[in-house]
């Protein structure tokens, strides 16, 4: 591996082909200097393996200059690292804007963003055939917050966005609908008056039974599908349930629309449930909550909560569950046209002496 040190840039003209010729090839970028490699649609920059069947390493990243531009660049075969965030390109708390270009064939991730590394730009790419994910965040959401939808992902093992320790989110951020799935392990926490927008036919799935989105009380979700292109929130488990949506805040712009939640609710307390209102509230409407391994939805404190053309089904215990010890400003319900199928009761109200039914 070679580095570019203090303030140096390397340029990469068009057409340029670097081939790397052991499994340890690569490019270190560090925090004062450059990459930019700037092909053309017709005379593109490749780099690959020089090795009939071996890999090289990885571009390692970790500056954040604005000359790290890769647009129409051809990657190929890197990725020779074992461990589960090796890739072909590791954004090492740098950043690089990605267009036009491809990452084929890594023996691990195709990208790996870290610490507070990140995409400042990536549309119009392929990434294919990597042995793990085509993308693998390693320690914050956010860094992907400018991938655009015009992208491609093809072959991968793990052909999702595998986000592994999601983090914070605390300024707006609009997840976009891809041609995957995102995949999120664990639990992260909107905050800081950031709001999150799910766009259109977005699917995000969740990894494990600790997959949470918690929105704090000066935050807000919204997801607005079309009755086209719905959003959908479920397990990417095949015997397993992700968490729960937590919502602290009374924003207006927590609206869910066009929504498909399903196999949330992992828990198993009395009052979990795939979407659980800490003194929030939510606007429903066009969506279905199913097959919960607890409840549908729980109100609690001074939850508020309005369903509108909402189907509620196959959820272990309640459709919606107001959690008993709300007191007299416990939670409000609006609804029309909902319907319950196959819950154990639809709404189910756990009443103590000191609330006051809704």
């Amino acid at each position: 591996m070679f580095n570019i040190n203090e303030t140096a840039v390397l340029t990469v003209k068009p057409g340029a082909v670097i081939e790397f010729g052991n499994n340890g090839g690569g490019i270190n970028v560090s925090s004062n200097a450059a990459i930019n490699m700037e092909g053309e649609e017709e005379n593109r920059i490749t780099l690959r393996s020089g090795m009939p069947t071996m890999k090289w390493d990885r571009i390692v990243i970790y500056s954040n200059r604005t000359e790290n531009v890769f647009d129409y660049v051809d990657i190929a075969n890197g990725g020779s690292g074992t461990s589960a965030y090796s890739s072909a390109l590791y954004l090492n708390g740098g950043s690089v804007s990605i267009t036009n270009s491809t990452i084929d064939g890594s023996g691990s991730n195709g990208i790996t963003t870290y610490s507070t590394g990140y995409l400042t730009d990536f549309e119009n790419n392929a990434i294919t055939n990597s042995a793990r994910a085509p993308i693998y965040v390693e320690s914050a959401f956010w860094s992907l917050r400018n991938v655009k939808e015009a992208n491609t992902f093809t072959g991968n093992f793990n052909n999702y966005i595998h986000v592994a320790a999601p983090g914070n989110i605390t300024a707006n951020m609009t997840i976009r609908k891809l041609t995957i799935p995102w995949c999120i392990f664990g639990q992260f926490t909107i905050n800081e008056q950031a709001i999150l927008t799910v766009n259109p036919g977005t699917v995000i799935e969740f990894g494990n039974t600790g997959g949470t989105i918690v929105v704090n009380s000066d935050a807000a979700i919204s997801m607005v599908g079309t009755s086209t292109d719905r959003i959908t929130l479920t397990s990417g488990m095949p015997a397993a349930k992700w968490d729960r949506i937590v919502i602290h805040s009374k924003l207006s712009e927590n609206v869910f629309n066009y929504v498909d939640i399903s196999k949330g609710g992992s828990g198993n307390a009395a009052y979990s449930s795939a979407v659980y209102l800490w003194g929030g509230s939510v606007s429903i409407s066009n969506s279905t909550i199913d097959d919960s391994g607890s409840n549908g939805i729980t109100l609690y404190s001074n939850a508020s909560l309005n369903l509108n053309t909402v189907s509620i089904s196959n959820n272990a215990r309640y459709g919606v569950y107001y959690e008993t010890g709300s007191g007299t400003n416990g939670p409000t319900l609006t609804h029309s046209g909902v319907t319950f199928s196959n819950n154990t009761l639809g709404i189910f109200w756990d009443r103590t002496a000191s609330d006051t039914l809704p």
